[in-house]
């Protein structure tokens, strides 16, 4: 049970990591510079791991 929970964690992280690919890349696509786009995607990935450890979800 403990492993399909965590498989179940690992799911989620990377459907939050996926979604905010698509929405770099949506940007991108809209003139945004490499570096505003790595900047951007970096704040997403700050964000999502931020509410991970909120929710309990990763621990550090």
């Amino acid at each position: 049970m403990r492993e399909f929970r965590k498989q179940e964690k690992n799911k989620k992280a990377l459907a939050c990591l996926r979604e905010a690919r698509e929405e770099v890349q949506a940007r991108l696509k809209n003139k945004l510079t490499y570096t505003e786009a790595m900047k951007l995607a970096d704040r997403f990935s700050h964000e999502i791991v931020e509410d991970m450890a909120r929710e309990g979800k990763v621990k550090f």
